[in-house]
């Protein structure tokens, strides 16, 4: 009966750390922004020749690509920005629990894309 009870209790505390996973996964939007101010830009606008700001200077988003992959208790993104001026911005991130973390190519990337 101890053991039925504790399986129980094991199986609700699964469920519900499951479901904050799901709940606090990142967004396609906090990615965004993560990537923005981790690069110092600020942006006014949004889409295909964004206006945006970095030390002073107009910048000009020409392309950009992305791949995000939601899991539902975590996701991955993946991104190449080009610049008008020619600069290009490549970023590999993973996102859990609301947090958002850089990541480089490697076995570990693998594993999560």
């Amino acid at each position: 009966m101890i053991k039925k009870k504790s399986l129980f209790r094991a199986g609700i505390v699964m469920v519900i750390f499951l479901i904050v996973m799901v709940i606090t996964n990142p967004s396609k939007a906090e990615f965004n922004r993560w990537i923005l101010r981790e690069n110092g830009i600020v942006c006014k606008d949004e889409g295909q020749n964004e206006k945006c700001m970095r030390n002073d200077q107009e910048m000009v988003i020409k392309n950009s690509s992305y791949h995000l992959r939601n899991i539902g208790i975590f996701s991955s993104f993946e991104g190449d920005f080009e610049f008008v001026k020619g600069e290009q911005i490549e970023v590999k991130i993973l996102g859990i629990f609301g947090n958002v973390y850089p990541m480089e190519d490697g076995l570990l990337w693998e594993i999560v894309n």
